[in-house]
């Protein structure tokens, strides 16, 4: 069993990711890694944020927080990490077959409802517009709503641990 630092295990069990993959990265590999992508770190003070990597320097990590669970300790906004404090950060991914598969699925499942409420709105040949409206309303919110349910699906999240300097 590998051994971790302590910082790395109360980041494990605070993103919940003890069977999550782990990518170990000394620190002159990390602006190909983590460039203007999408992190998750336990700030220092205790805080967990979601953040944008805008750089990777020598010394620090320069980045645009978008999410913290203390506004007061971290606020939102631009924020440079010091190297020493960069130990385990969560990298997120995302694929696009869940997507694509969502939006195919939630405009099956919209073009069948839009179907019969057009079909029971126009039963009497009587109101055109109602019926093609309710059946591109219910087209559309189904394959919006199947889109945003397939990128919940797609986003996944990557241990990624920062190698000491040696």
């Amino acid at each position: 069993m590998p051994t971790f630092h302590p910082c790395t295990l109360l980041t494990l069990c605070a993103f919940g990711a003890l069977h999550a993959e782990v990518i170990q990265v000394p620190w002159d590999g990390l602006p190909a890694l983590v460039q203007g992508r999408t992190v998750k770190m336990v700030a220092m003070g205790g805080p967990v944020i979601t953040a944008r990597v805008t750089g990777v320097e020598a010394d620090t990590l320069a980045i645009n927080v978008t999410r913290t669970s203390d506004r007061r300790l971290c606020p939102k906004g631009v924020l440079r990490v010091p190297r020493a404090a960069v130990r385990t950060l969560q990298l997120q991914t995302k694929g696009s077959a869940w997507r694509i598969l969502g939006t195919l699925g939630g405009a099956a499942a919209g073009f069948v409802g839009g179907a019969g409420a057009a079909i029971a709105i126009d039963w009497h040949d009587n109101h055109n517009s109602a019926a093609t409206a309710a059946f591109t309303g219910a087209l559309v919110g189904g394959a919006v709503a199947g889109y945003f349910a397939g990128n919940a699906a797609d986003s996944k999240w990557t241990l990624v641990r920062v190698l000491p300097d040696r």
